[in-house]
């Protein structure tokens, strides 16, 4: 099994690596480990553009309800490039 904060501390010291995982330019990263009232974002990026990229890390995904619980994570937040978090 994987261990969730080791991949997260070398995705975000390999941006490169992550840039090519995720298929984006990543202008800089915003935050991580993150808490909100939908629970807890691993981090976000900005895009040269000005958008926000949520990434949720889990090292294993087994079942429906566990994807559905990611999903909200990510679904239910709005980002300004201001790094202020609103939950919608």
């Amino acid at each position: 099994m994987m261990n969730e904060l080791l991949v997260e501390w070398t995705l975000l010291r390999e941006q490169n690596y992550l840039k090519k995982c995720l298929g984006l330019n990543i202008k800089r990263k915003l935050f991580q480990q993150y808490s909100t009232e939908f629970g807890r974002i691993d981090f976000a990026h900005e895009l040269p553009n000005g958008q926000i990229v949520i990434t949720e890390l889990e090292t294993i995904i087994d079942n429906k309800s566990k994807l559905e619980y990611c999903q909200s994570q990510c679904l239910g937040i709005q980002i300004s490039s201001s790094e202020k978090v609103t939950a919608l």
